[in-house]
């Protein structure tokens, strides 16, 4: 068999820090070589050899194995192979000092998917159990032949057990003298019966002559021995016993198997959580609980986690054994202060053994309560902490027996803790640090701008160039990787100067420079270039870091912002004449209709459209500046170098929209006189969110808050400009009458809703005083208001009464509510009486 050299495999030594013996990895290639991926630091102790030798030359410890004891352990290893079955054996090492020693190893196979299998495990000393095993051996044959002073009882004894002569260490044994235990039978000290269900025991052990092991005695005092007989026959029918006490040996081999179990246990706790994924990892956390549920004598084991207050904890594993209650799903957010007992001594950090719920002397009646609802009758609970910081805790129940857990299984459950505390803390930190590489990494794979980094020394060349550079520039990041150079050929050559200036004169590492480039179609790209220098240990330039931004579209839009601030110039100044020319118009109108009555409809329209041109007059102004600050604003966001595509594409789309508006505003009042001629359907949604929009600088100013419902189902069959017009007019009111409180509670509520199924309406609420009850009757009488002289026509209201009862056949009504009024539109339902 050959050995192959290889790499070492990494393993998490804080994960298996606690664990006894020596962890290690062995590997059995297809080809037949082996290796030995992973061996733990304490094998230096053992053999004397480092770990890093023995991942890389797997010899140096085969060499140490006893030669007689090679073959077999190959075979044994090839059976554990051809079976998957778990490997164990014993063998001897000679170590670095010359010395054999035993050792125990034991490991699980798996095959791999490349057709190799790795054993996951650890060895063991055993050197002192088998001199303790050999010392046994020896004792046992140096006293065989003494009776008198023999350390093992002695029996003489007819075919029937009945006992004819004892030794002084029989009567040691059991309690009893000499002269009681003659008129006995053995099977009265002896059970028999209960010693593996075989009723014939006692005749086997007259006629096997092999020792008969795990028998018990019961003494004068009612104790019970652990024993092992060997008989051997006598001249005639008699038999000479010799009665062994193994209790010392069983207690040792208890204490022995139970620290191999758990050994093991965590040798296989280890292995799992070495090899999870994180997709894994809670299986891997159940079947440790698995595992300790069953070594532990358990019905249920868990881990509980405390909120960052520490005011509640979540149970967030479980494992139960079959047939017990699951809690888990009712211990969410568990509040602590229902512990008040137990919570004392976990906030001091100390474990909890609890043998008797119900008689327990410190726990309060409500702990006890919750305890036994759940069926627990004992308790074990172990503080999990991290770098000193309680983070949960790791608990077992049982609930079929009331029974503590003795000294050293709490040690042992607590190197559990201990290895859970920082599996917990470093699963936590691997989230927290994938989910910050990737935020990283998503920032800079899907930025807009060219991100690289060019080292400078000793070498210049590109480190890493963002995927962005093919959608700026037309070339992928290869043509920096390939070329150093590259940058510089495609520069413009005017601007060649400025390259150079970056990377050779200290002053202009940190300007911010515009170089025109040339994309891979040959046409010329605006690149804004923003470095920063990266220094060493010794304050020597080693490298920038920088960000190359496309400010073609700020450059192309230059000329574009000037065409338009000329547009907006000739509109202000086609605004200011149409508003002389209509308010001329309508002065002109109301004058010449006022007496007739049945022109009083047109009259009120018109007189109305004289207040809203009062208003459009005021809110002329604010777009005006809001296209100023958005002249500004664009202005400084390119000054200080945040000026992108997106964010000027935005700005344009902004100053569009308000001279539209504008424009829009002057093409309704120009047609306002002109009857829209079919009823149309339009959302309820768009008509109101509409007028929000005119109103919101009114809204602003006055620091009114405004709170909207409006569904997108709700649709209105009407007129859409005079409905508009209508809520317009209700709003004004209600941003006056609004101005009466403080501005915390000056508020306006917008919602839309189906009416019934011929109907929709709209509501507007306002805070502010109620309308007086001499005023109701005439609230929508033509001319009337509330306002100071001079600053209302009193004509809005009946415009909108005559706009929703009589153009939109609806209805128009009010009431006052408390700390306010309601106005409600119900109009046609447009979805309902769309054909009609």
């Amino acid at each position: 068999m050959s050995i192959r050299i290889t790499r070492r495999k990494p393993l998490s030594h804080n994960v298996i820090k606690q664990v006894p013996g020596i962890i290690y990895q062995f590997q059995m290639l297809p080809d037949g070589n082996i290796r030995i991926p992973y061996v733990h630091d304490k094998i230096k102790d053992l053999i004397g050899v480092l770990p890093k030798e023995v991942t890389e030359n797997a010899h140096l410890i085969l060499n140490k194995i006893h030669p007689d004891d090679l073959p077999p352990l190959f075979d044994s290893i090839k059976k554990s192979k051809e079976t998957l079955l778990d490997w164990e054996y014993e063998f001897r090492i000679i170590n670095h000092k010359g010395q054999e020693r035993w050792v125990r190893g034991v490991s699980k196979p798996e095959r791999l998917k490349d057709g190799s299998f790795l054993w996951n495990g650890y060895i063991l000393d055993v050197t002192e159990r088998k001199k303790w095993e050999q010392e046994i051996d020896e004792t046992r044959k140096k006293y065989q032949g003494y009776f008198e002073n023999a350390p093992d009882g002695l029996f003489v004894m007819d075919e029937k057990g009945f006992i004819k002569e004892v030794n002084p260490a029989a009567c040691n044994m059991t309690g009893y003298n000499n002269s009681e235990l003659v008129k006995m039978n053995l099977k009265d000290l002896v059970d028999f019966e209960n010693s593996g269900n075989n009723n014939n025991l006692f005749e086997k052990i007259l006629n096997s002559g092999n020792p008969i092991e795990n028998l018990r005695l019961k003494n004068k005092n009612g104790n019970y021995l652990w024993i092992r007989l060997l008989t051997t026959g006598l001249h005639g029918n008699y038999f000479l016993t010799f009665c062994h006490n193994i209790t010392q040996r069983k207690k040792n081999e208890h204490i022995l198997e139970n620290q191999l179990g758990f050994q093991k246990l965590l040798a296989d706790i280890s292995s799992g959580f070495v090899n999870a994924t994180e997709d894994r990892f809670y299986l891997t956390i159940n079947n440790t609980l698995k595992h300790c549920c069953i070594f532990f004598q358990a019905d249920r084991s868990y881990v509980f986690e405390f909120a960052d207050d520490y005011k509640s904890m979540t149970n967030t594993y479980e494992w139960v054994m079959p047939g017990i209650e699951p809690q888990i799903l009712n211990i969410q957010n568990y509040d602590v202060s229902r512990f008040p007992w137990w919570w004392e001594q976990m906030q001091k950090k100390k474990q909890i053994n609890i043998p008797d719920v119900q008689n327990h002397l410190h726990l309060s009646r409500e702990e006890k309560e919750i305890l036994l609802d759940q069926d627990i009758q004992s308790l074990l609970s172990i503080p999990m902490i991290n770098n000193g910081i309680l983070i949960g805790f790791l608990g077992l129940d049982r609930v079929k027996e009331k029974k503590g857990w003795a000294e050293n299984e709490i040690s042992q459950f607590n190197v559990l803790a201990e290895i859970l505390s920082r599996v917990f803390a470093k699963q936590r930190a691997e989230k927290a640090l994938k989910k910050s590489e990737n935020r990283y990494r998503l920032l800079a794979e899907n930025a807009r701008d060219i991100i690289y980094r060019i080292q400078v020394k000793p070498d210049f060349y590109y480190e890493y160039v963002s995927p962005s550079t093919k959608d700026v520039l037309g070339y992928g990041p290869e043509a920096y990787y390939n070329n150093p150079d590259f940058f510089a050929k495609i520069v413009h050559t005017d601007d060649s100067i400025k390259l150079e200036n970056i990377f050779r004169k200290p002053e202009f590492f940190k300007e911010t420079v515009q170089l025109r480039v040339f994309h891979n179609t040959g046409k010329i790209v605006w690149i804004e270039l923003k470095n920063v220098p990266v220094y060493s240990a010794q304050n020597r330039l080693i490298a920038f870091e920088g960000i190359a931004r496309d400010i073609s579209a700020l450059k192309h839009s230059e000329e574009r912002l000037r065409e338009l601030n000329f547009q907006l110039t000739e509109k202000t100044e086609a605004l200011e004449i149409l508003n002389s020319s209509l308010e001329q118009r309508i002065n002109e109108e109301v004058e010449k209709n006022r007496n007739l009555d049945h022109m009083m409809a047109l009259q009120a329209r018109q007189a109305a459209l004289g207040e809203m041109i009062g208003n459009i007059a005021h809110q002329w102004r604010q777009p005006l500046n809001l296209l100023s600050l958005a002249m500004y604003d664009l202005e400084d966001t390119f000054e200080y170098q945040e000026l992108d595509k997106k964010y000027m594409d935005a700005s344009m789309k902004e100053i569009h929209g308000i001279i539209q508006q504008m424009s829009q505003t002057i093409d309704d009042f120009r047609n306002y006189f002109k009857p829209q001629k079919e009823k149309t359907v339009f959302y309820a949604r768009e008509a109101v969110n509409s007028a929000l929009d005119f109103m919101s600088p009114y809204f602003v100013n006055a620091k009114v808050k405004i709170q909207k419902d409006l569904p997108d189902e709700v649709k209105i069959l009407g007129y859409y400009a005079q409905f508009e017009q209508v809520v317009i007019n209700i709003l004004k009111n209600a941003m006056d009458s609004v101005l009466n409180f403080d501005p915390e509670n000056r508020i306006i509520k917008v919602k839309a809703a189906l009416h019934d199924e011929e109907n929709s309406y709209v509501e507007i609420m306002n805070t502010g005083n109620p309308i007086k009850e001499e005023d109701i009757t005439k609230i929508f009488d033509p001319y009337f208001t509330t306002k100071p002289e001079g600053e209302g026509l009193g004509l809005g209201l009946y415009i909108a009464k005559i706009i929703i009862e009589k153009n939109m056949e609806g209805k128009i009504s009010f009431e006052n509510v408390r700390n306010g009024v309601r106005f409600i539109l119900i109009c046609k339902n447009g979805e309902k009486n769309k054909n009609k």
